[in-house]
């Protein structure tokens, strides 16, 4: 059954998935639990690749390739990749790397947290936002196309976010991480 497995996700997966579990069990074991900020956000809407759209290992190898890419730059090349190899790509796969935009931004350093609630999200910044002085100054223009979906709030010397969900809320959610990242590092 195991080389079923093996065979299906590929040799190199299918030992970092390996490492990745012994990882996790050997911290338990110490009482410890892994530290991260690494946002996977799992939202109601088809972020998949079908099964016409390449072979299994192939989607396997995609999804595996897709969580590794930590930058949007990165993403953006793989984009190209994809598209060059199987073909365009269905509304599926392109909420997916549109998803992964997303998650990027959020692991930026600058959220501490994320949570989708029924009609909103929730997104509060982390100490790294607060550092930098005045970093807000920029958003009331900036972000004046979401305005009327968006309020922000101070909370406990931490940022909150509440964006009002819509049938666009992919593009609305990019859109807020994408500018509050290029406040905060491009200054």
């Amino acid at each position: 059954e195991q080389a079923g497995f093996v065979d299906t996700l590929g040799y190199d997966a299918y030992i970092d998935l390996i490492n990745s579990v012994v990882r996790e069990k050997e911290l338990l074991s110490q009482g410890k639990k892994e530290e991260s900020t690494n946002f996977e956000l799992s939202f109601s809407l088809d972020a998949i690749i079908p099964t016409s759209y390449c072979s299994t290992k192939d989607r396997l190898t995609i999804y595996s390739e897709l969580y590794d890419i930590k930058t949007n730059d990165e993403l953006a090349k793989y984009e190209s990749k994809v598209k060059d190899v199987y073909g365009i790509y269905p509304e599926e796969v392109s909420n997916l790397f549109l998803k992964r935009k997303i998650e990027i931004n959020l692991n930026s350093g600058l959220f501490s947290s994320f949570k989708e609630n029924l009609g909103y999200y929730s997104i509060i910044s982390s100490d790294l936002l607060m550092s930098k002085e005045k970093v807000y100054l920029s958003w009331e223009e900036k972000l004046n196309i979401i305005k009327p979906l968006l309020r922000i709030s101070v909370q406990d010397n931490h940022f909150v976010f509440t964006l009002t969900k819509t049938k666009n809320y992919l593009e609305e959610l990019l859109f807020l991480t994408e500018q509050i990242n290029s406040d905060f590092f491009d200054k």
